[in-house]
């Protein structure tokens, strides 16, 4: 019994390792949920370790997606140019492939652009 606890304990936590190796987005710019009024040049996306983009998408709203062209180098961080964007919620999404390991992650950044209008005074 006490052996198949160890080898049962030891399995999770070679899992839990094996889940922390992967490419997982650190920060970005802007950041999750944020509410901007202006853009920067570029969305700023930091991973955990060296990734590169196969694919890459934006939304707005309940629109269609569009496919983005993903920059073809690799690194931490990636710098992903995106269209002008009108006020609204937006959804970029992308596929990574981590240089370190060749684990292939998707993840989404959630974040709105509004007007400057729509933006509470401040006092």
């Amino acid at each position: 019994m006490k052996m198949s606890t160890l080898v049962a304990g030891a399995f999770l936590t070679l899992a839990a390792l094996g889940a922390q190796a992967h490419a997982h987005l650190k920060a970005s710019n802007p950041k999750e949920g944020a509410v901007v009024t202006e853009m920067p040049a570029a969305i700023s996306l930091t991973f955990s370790e060296s990734a590169r983009i196969t694919a890459l998408w934006i939304q707005k709203d309940q629109e269609p997606k569009q496919k983005l062209t993903a920059p073809t180098t690799a690194g931490e961080q990636i710098d992903v140019t995106v269209p002008t964007l009108s006020p609204g919620a937006y959804t970029l999404s992308w596929r990574v492939v981590s240089t370190d390991d060749n684990h292939i992650m998707s993840a989404e950044l959630h974040f709105k652009v509004a007007s400057k209008t729509d933006m509470p005074m401040k006092h």
